[in-house]
């Protein structure tokens, strides 16, 4: 770039030798080399009288009117204003396109490096952690298992009440499994705060699980037909972001079964249905349920400190911009890769999560299988908790112990 920018600052030079040049030509007399002598002192200022060469007598008068500065001038106004964008322009194409070029040219190799690197994170992070996270990848296939024979057991029943309860508990637990995973997987990887970030789902998930269990099947139905509001606003979105007006008639045959979707179950359910919690307003009896509505109903403490501070890794807000998980003992460290610190928070949150929705799936608490699988549960929730928050003790005396150093 400044081999660019040193280019353009001679173009004023360029322009004032090709008209000293010219007036040369008129007197007889050719010497490139004189004229950028004689343009760069009258660029840099200079009045003459110029000398040049083994100092003959020879005397040559030239005369720049202002004639001849406006037609510079003018040469330089249209350089800057048509040449120079499009230089600049080219520039930007042909310079990003070798850019992109050099990348792929070395790509193989950068990524068959990235890709150690990060194996032998991946090795180093799981012997220090894997006595903490181990438990939570058994608590995950345990509750896989659970879920599965559970969904068997519901295929199979006749019962006439607490089926649809049961199906959108069932729904509930195959997400939270999936997301249990996701946490894992950012775990692995040295990334707490996406793992927190994704255990806010969690404990979202698990919240409203509770809530349909307790409501039953009227509030089992409605959650599940709420997605006929999420489609419309979905759909609602795409209008206003492309600037359309809304028009049934303009709709497509798919776009008009959501329209006719969603005007059946407002009917059917009535206005304070369309809000994002509205399928839990009937049980609550209130026009726009919250989230927080919908956890103190089940008795559960209201947005939990640890659901505000892992929505801080959601949102944009400075505070997840200056503060991470990641830090050892009172020194903040903001990473833009991958740690070893900080995993315990996000583990043990999920921990506690995943027990929690799991056992909605048991049908008699007080049978002895459910006792023995709830129990397991628990102890290996307990063992997240008690190995995770060793290993991040042993984390922060390593650190002590290297800055005593």
């Amino acid at each position: 770039m400044k081999h660019i920018s040193d280019h353009i600052k001679k173009v004023p030079q360029i322009y004032t030798e090709k008209l000293i040049e010219e007036k040369l030509l008129e007197k007889g007399f050719k010497d490139s080399k004189f004229c950028k002598m004689v343009s760069k002192k009258i660029i840099a200022g200079e009045d003459g009288p110029f000398e040049f060469g083994d100092g003959a007598d020879d005397v040559i008068l030239l005369q720049i009117t202002e004639e001849d500065k406006s037609r510079v001038l003018e040469k330089l106004n249209k350089f800057k204003e048509v040449e120079l964008p499009k230089l600049i322009d080219n520039i930007i194409k042909k310079g990003s396109e070798e850019i992109v070029k050099e990348n792929f040219k070395n790509w193989e190799y950068k990524k068959l490096s990235e890709r150690y690197e990060l194996r032998h994170f991946i090795d180093r992070t799981d012997i220090r952690w894997s006595k903490g996270i181990d438990p939570l990848r058994m608590m995950l296939s345990a509750s896989r298992e659970i879920g599965e024979i559970s969904a068997k057991r519901v295929k199979k029943s006749k019962a006439k009440s607490g089926i649809q309860k049961k199906q959108a508990l069932l729904l509930l637990h195959v997400r939270a499994c999936q997301t249990v995973l996701e946490i894992i997987t950012l775990l692995e990887n040295g990334l707490p705060d996406g793992a927190y970030a994704r255990w806010r789902t969690l404990y979202e998930i698990t919240v409203v699980a509770f809530f349909i269990n307790k409501y039953g099947d009227d509030t089992a139905v409605q959650y599940i037909e709420h997605d006929a509001v999420s489609e419309h606003d979905a759909m609602m979105n795409w209008f206003k972001h492309n600037g359309i007006d809304f028009s049934y008639d303009a709709l497509t045959d798919e776009g008009k079964i959501i329209e006719d979707d969603f005007i059946s179950v407002v009917e059917k359910y009535g206005k304070p249905f369309e809000s994002p919690y509205g399928w839990a307003a009937t049980a609550l009896g209130k026009k726009r349920p919250t989230l927080q509505n919908i956890e103190e109903s089940v008795d559960w403490p209201a947005l939990s400190p640890e659901f505000k501070w892992s929505s801080l890794k959601i949102h944009a807000g400075s505070s997840g911009v200056l503060r991470s998980l990641c830090g050892v003992g009172i020194r903040p460290i903001i990473h833009a890769g991958a740690t070893n610190s900080g995993l315990h928070i996000p583990a043990i949150s999920t921990a506690s999560s995943l027990l929690q929705i799991t056992t909605l799936l048991f049908p008699e608490r007080n049978s002895l299988e459910v006792a023995l699988q709830v129990n397991a549960l628990s102890i290996l929730r307990d063992k997240v908790i008690k190995e995770c928050n060793k290993i991040s003790e042993d984390l922060e005396k390593e650190e002590k112990a290297m800055n005593r150093n």
